[in-house]
C-alpha cells in the first residue's frame, strides 16, 4: 500500500460531513482497524466519541486507539499515512488534550496543525482569528453561544491564544505561527521531531484550504510525519473525491419501500431547536417530548415508566402512519460540574438509543440531530462499520448499517450535526427520506 491514508480520529460522528464513499469505525480494536485500513477509500474513520467524554477518560480512549492503529499499521505496512484528530469547528472538545495522547502515541510529529475552518458551516480562519460568518456580519465565535458551552467554553477566538489557554499555558500562544500562503513553507522545513511545533492555518476560502493540503500531502509521500487538529473542510481538500455517487435529492431511494421513519433530536441548540420547531409543524410530526426530570432523580422507577410511555407513544405513531419526533426538552439544565453535566448527557443519550433498539424493525430511515446523540445510537446498534454514503444536505451525513445487520439491515441513518443547518433542513431531509420529496 503506497497511497496516502487519511486516519481520522473523529470526536463526534459528524466530522465526515463533507466526504463520502468511505467506512465509519465504531470499534477500534485491531482487527476492524484492519478491515477500516484495508478499504479503497484514502479515508478511514473512527468515531471514538471523546467530545462526550472527560479530559482524562478521552486521553485515555485516544490512547487506546492509537496503541492499537500502531499495530495495524505496522501489520499493513502503510508507509505514508496521516493522522487528523477532528473536532468542532465551533472549538467544543479537547483540542488540547487529545493531540498530546496521539503524538504520546504514534509521535513524535514534525509539526502540528490546527485548522479548525469549516466553510460548508461559515467558519473561516482570518489572520489567526476564528469567525462565525452571519448575515448581519463575521463574528468572532468567542462572541456567540458556542463559547458559552458547558462544558467546552472559552474566553478568546484568536487561535493561537486558544490553544494556549486549553493547554493551561498562556506563553504558548507567542511560540504559534499563523500560516498564510506567503509563509506556508516555513512549517515544512528541516527540523528535529519534537511533537512541540504548532501552527494555526488561516483558511477563508477552498482554494486556501486546497493549497495547504496539497503541499501537506507532498510532505506526508516524502516521508513526513504530521498530525492535524481540524474540522471536516480540510478532510475534503486532502482527500479529492469526485462527486458523490447519489445526489442529495436522490436518497430516497434507501428506504424503496417508502416506510415511516423517526426522527430524534438530542442536541439543543438554538439552531436546532428552531429546525425542530419547523419540523413539527409538519400535519405527519407527532411530537414526543423526553422530560429531563427523570435524569435528575436517582429513583430509576421514573426512567423506566418515562421509557414504556415514551414507547407506547412511539409504537402508536408508527402504527397510524406519522413520523415519531423524539426531543429532549428544550430548556437546559445546568448541574454542579462539568463531570456532572456529562454524565447527564450520556444517560440522555443513552435512554434514547434504548428507544432506538426498541423500535420496529420495519422502519425506513432514521434521524438524529446532536453529535453526541448520533453516536450513542449507532454504537449501540452493534455494528462494527457502517458506510458512509454522501452528504444529504450540506454538511449533513448519511450513512448505513450493513446488509447483514441483524435487526435494521441497511437503514439510512442521517448524522445532522446540532450547530449547522437552515430553519427548514430538518424538514427537507425528513420528506426526502420519505420519499415526498
Amino acid at each position: 500500500m503506497s497511497a496516502l491514508k487519511i486516519i481520522v480520529l473523529d470526536d463526534d460522528p459528524t466530522g465526515s460531513q463533507t466526504v463520502h464513499s468511505c467506512p465509519l469505525l465504531l470499534r477500534w480494536d485491531v482487527e476492524t482497524l484492519l478491515v477500516g485500513l484495508g478499504h479503497p477509500s484514502p479515508l478511514c474513520f473512527i468515531l471514538a466519541n471523546t467530545r462526550s467524554l472527560s479530559a482524562e477518560a478521552a486521553e485515555a480512549r485516544t490512547r487506546e486507539i492509537c496503541h492499537n492503529l500502531r499495530q495495524a499499521i505496522a501489520q499493513l505496512n502503510l508507509q505514508h499515512w496521516l493522522i487528523v484528530s477532528r473536532g468542532d469547528s465551533t472549538l467544543r472538545g479537547h483540542f488540547w488534550t487529545e493531540p498530546q495522547a496521539i503524538a504520546a502515541e504514534l509521535g513524535p510529529f514534525q509539526a502540528q496543525f490546527l485548522v479548525p475552518a469549516f466553510l460548508e458551516g461559515g467558519r473561516i480562519t482570518r489572520q489567526g482569528w476564528h469567525f462565525l460568518q452571519t448575515p448581519t456580519g463575521d463574528r468572532p465565535l468567542h462572541a456567540t453561544e458556542f463559547a458559552r458551552d458547558p462544558l467546552f467554553g472559552y474566553e478568546t477566538s484568536y487561535l493561537p491564544a486558544f490553544l494556549a489557554e486549553q493547554a493551561g499555558d498562556p506563553q504558548l500562544s507567542d511560540r504559534i505561527p499563523v500560516l498564510t500562503a506567503d509563509n506556508l513553507e516555513t512549517a515544512f522545513v528541516a527540523e528535529s521531531e519534537s511533537s512541540d511545533r504548532w501552527f494555526v492555518v488561516d483558511a477563508e476560502t477552498p482554494n486556501q484550504l486546497q493549497q495547504f493540503a496539497n503541499r501537506l500531502k507532498l510532505a506526508v509521500l516524502n516521508q513526513g510525519h504530521y498530525l492535524c487538529r481540524s474540522a471536516a473542510s480540510l478532510l475534503s481538500a486532502l482527500a479529492e473525491l469526485p462527486p458523490q455517487p447519489i445526489a442529495p435529492q436522490q436518497f430516497g431511494q434507501l428506504n424503496p419501500q417508502k416506510r415511516v421513519g423517526v426522527v430524534i433530536v438530542g442536541s439543543w441548540t438554538t439552531i436546532s431547536t428552531g429546525q425542530l420547531e419547523a419540523l413539527l409543524r409538519q400535519p405527519q410530526s407527532v411530537a414526543i417530548a423526553v422530560s429531563i426530570a427523570p435524569f435528575l432523580s436517582s429513583d430509576e422507577r421514573n426512567r423506566t415508566q418515562l421509557a414504556a410511555d415514551l414507547d407506547r407513544q412511539i409504537q402508536q405513531a408508527l402504527k397510524q402512519g406519522q413520523t415519531p419526533v423524539i426531543f429532549t426538552e428544550r430548556q437546559f439544565h445546568a448541574c454542579a460540574s462539568p463531570e456532572q453535566q456529562q454524565q447527564l448527557s450520556r444517560a440522555i443519550a443513552d435512554f434514547l438509543a434504548d428507544r432506538v433498539r426498541a423500535l420496529p424493525t420495519e422502519i425506513g430511515y432514521l434521524i438524529c440531530k446532536g453529535g453526541i446523540t448520533t453516536n450513542t445510537i449507532l454504537v449501540n446498534l452493534d455494528a462494527a462499520i457502517v458506510e458512509l454514503r454522501g452528504q444529504i444536505r450540506t454538511g449533513v451525513n448519511l450513512v448505513q448499517l450493513p446488509t447483514c445487520h441483524q435487526k435494521f439491515p441497511s437503514l439510512p441513518i442521517v448524522s445532522f450535526p446540532g450547530n449547522i443547518g437552515d430553519r427548514h433542513d430538518l424538514v427537507t431531509i425528513q420528506r426526502i427520506l420519505s420519499g415526498a420529496g
